[in-house]
C-alpha cells in the first residue's frame, strides 16, 4: 500500500484567538484522506512544524505527496519580492 503524505497548516491561537496559549494544527479536509484511501493508499499527515532533517526523513519514506495548500509563502524564500497591493 503506497504511503501518501498530505501537508498540514498551522494556526496559532485557540478558542480565544491569538491570546489563547494553545497551538492548533489544522489538517486537510477528510475528503483528501478519504480519496487517498479510496485509491488504495495510506494517508500520512505531515505537520507544518518540522526541522529539515525530520521532514527529509518523512519525505524519503513516502510514495507520493499532496500539497494541500495553506498560507502564502513569503516571496523572499524563492528570491522574489512581494507584489504591491
Amino acid at each position: 500500500m503506497p504511503l501518501i503524505g498530505i501537508t498540514c497548516s498551522r494556526v496559532v491561537g485557540g478558542p480565544w484567538g491569538l491570546y489563547s496559549p494553545a497551538i492548533l494544527w489544522t489538517t486537510p479536509s477528510t475528503t483528501t484522506a478519504k480519496a487517498v484511501r479510496f485509491w488504495g493508499g495510506a494517508a500520512v499527515l505531515i505537520p507544518a512544524a518540522q526541522n529539515r532533517q525530520t521532514l527529509q526523513t518523512i519525505l524519503r519514506r513516502l510514495d507520493g505527496l499532496i500539497l494541500s495548500g495553506g498560507p502564502d509563502i513569503n516571496p523572499k524564500f524563492y528570491a522574489n519580492s512581494p507584489c504591491p497591493s
